[in-house]
């Protein structure tokens, strides 16, 4: 995904600081995935956007 910019968990490297840290490593990529794709926030900054002076909504102008 591009958006993932911004981590949604806050305390990643706590939780990665210690035990199976691959199996937490892979665990948190897909937990951090889940949350974004149905964050709305992030739905909605992925559909609608502004090209020139045109504001898009998916593929309506």
């Amino acid at each position: 995904m591009q958006w993932q910019s911004q981590s949604v968990i806050k305390n990643k490297q706590a939780l990665l600081s210690h035990g199976n840290v691959e199996g937490r490593r892979i665990a948190l990529d897909i937990i951090e995935y889940a949350i974004k794709a149905v964050n709305s926030y992030e739905l909605v900054r992925r559909i609608v956007f502004i090209k020139g002076q045109t504001l898009n909504v998916g593929r309506l102008k």
